[in-house]
């Protein structure tokens, strides 16, 4: 029973990632077709921290 519960949360652990990197991939986009110069630069670094950050937190909750 743990491992069909395991594998439920891991399921929703991946979608939740999922769903936040396209987010913040949707962001990226809109920032690029409406922003100009470096503030557009700075919202991509920006995004792209908030992305490694997730990503970084999804790999370590699932290892633990």
């Amino acid at each position: 029973m743990n491992e069909k519960r395991a594998s439920s949360d891991a399921r929703g652990t991946q979608r939740k990632l999922t769903l936040a990197l396209a987010a913040y991939a949707v962001i990226a986009f809109v920032a690029g077709t409406t922003l100009d110069g470096k503030l557009r630069i700075a919202i991509w670094i920006l995004l792209a921290a908030l992305a490694v950050k997730t990503w970084i937190a999804s790999v370590s909750d699932a290892n633990h």
